[in-house]
């Protein structure tokens, strides 16, 4: 003999099974000369489906729990009690819940789920069903345990499915950028170096043209020094066009514009200048020169 101590608000009373609830009341009618009083738990449970807001859409409940049922009866009429108990528990809970699930939107589910569980919750601490025999009271049955579920339509389901899909893209992208700009952003300050570090020098197309291809170097100075062959051929030419032009122009304007054109072609053939001279060739120099007294 075994004795259950419960959820129940039944003292620890005498637990049967049904392979041995036979010979276990023989020994207590020869030996005692009186049935006890015993428990059993029977799992039970439903489904059904109730409204949402508006009415367009249905939440599925569904409720898993435990029924106690005690008294002196045999196993079997104390499971056949909690049997016939539950249309009218189904009954109840359909219509209490009915009311509180039109509270909330279809898509809202698992707020309906935590408000549903409390009705549960509340409805089985209130129901008892008490039975009696000609010889008085005969225990009773109540259900325990509950586990309350609530599911969205499948139609909203699917819905929120794709609306999930569009978050978690969003999510996805949001979380590649935050690893992607830092590193673009060092990208393009190296590049920013490297251009700024070749700015005003002939060879650096030729340089990065090197970097990138070494094994091509033959061909990339070649193609150098046919750039600046043909440079300097163009800057010839120009030359000798505007030489044409300086015919009218005094001499003053034809040095200068000479100059320039000669310190161009210089840098542009990689010749280094010739330093520049301490005065001018216009600088007043010596003044015994200009009066004649130095010419012989």
């Amino acid at each position: 003999m075994t004795y259950l101590k419960t959820a129940c608000d039944h003292g620890a009373l005498e637990k049967t099974s049904p392979d041995r609830r036979l010979s276990a009341r023989l020994r207590r009618l020869l030996f005692d000369g009186q049935e006890r009083e015993r428990a059993v738990h029977w799992p039970d449970g439903f489904s059904f489906s109730t409204p949402a807001e508006g009415d367009g859409y249905d939440f599925s409940v569904n409720i898993q729990f435990t029924w106690c049922s005690t008294g002196v009866a045999g196993t079997q009429e104390l499971i056949t009690r909690a049997r016939e108990a539950h249309p009218e528990l189904r009954d109840r809970l359909v219509g209490a819940i009915r009311n509180a699930s039109r509270a909330f939107p279809p898509y809202e589910a698992a707020k309906a789920e935590e408000t549903i569980s409390g009705l549960v919750t509340d409805e089985f601490s209130r129901t008892r069903f008490d039975y009696v025999t000609a010889d008085g009271p005969d225990g009773r049955v109540r259900p325990i345990q509950a586990r309350t579920t609530v599911r969205p339509d499948e139609t909203v389901r699917k819905a929120q499915q794709a609306a999930w899909d569009l978050r978690l893209a969003a999510e996805n992208d949001h979380a590649l950028a935050e690893r992607l700009v830092p590193l673009l952003t060092r990208r393009r300050q190296l590049w920013q170096m490297f251009l700024e570090s070749g700015q005003g020098r002939w060879t650096t197309p030729y340089a990065a043209a090197l970097a990138e291809t070494p094994q091509r170097v033959g061909e990339t100075v070649k193609a150098m020094f046919d750039d600046r062959r043909r440079q300097a051929e163009e800057l010839s030419e120009q030359i000798n066009e505007q030489t044409a032009e300086y015919g009218e122009l005094n001499a003053y304007e034809l040095m200068i514009r000479n100059d320039t054109v000669l310190r161009r072609l210089m840098d542009l053939m990689g010749i280094d200048r010739p330093a520049e001279p301490e005065t001018g060739p216009f600088d007043i120099g010596d003044p015994a020169v200009w009066n004649g007294e130095g010419r012989r």
